[in-house]
């Protein structure tokens, strides 16, 4: 037989995995609002990516322009102390 298999015969089998499930109440509603948030982070990072592709088929690659012009926009603003 080889070494390895008798060792591993040998051996103790592995401890088990113990699962960490909310006991209490608290515990409970924490995993609930939990879940509940990454269902709304989801949700809107969906509608997010529906708008923009919309808004990308609508205007093309100028679109893409629009952050770059806001952030210029902003810089300049700044720099010149306009309101």
């Amino acid at each position: 037989m080889h070494p390895s298999i008798r060792k591993c015969i040998q051996e103790s089998p592995p401890e088990a995995t113990e699962f960490d499930y909310p006991i209490t109440a608290q515990e409970l509603e924490d995993r609930r609002q939990h879940i509940q948030n990454k269902r709304v982070i989801t949700a809107a990072g969906f509608l997010f990516a529906i708008a923009f592709a919309g808004l990308f088929a609508v205007f093309g690659f100028a679109f893409l322009l629009v952050p770059v012009v806001a952030f210029l926009y902003c810089v300049i603003k700044t720099i010149c102390g306009l309101r």
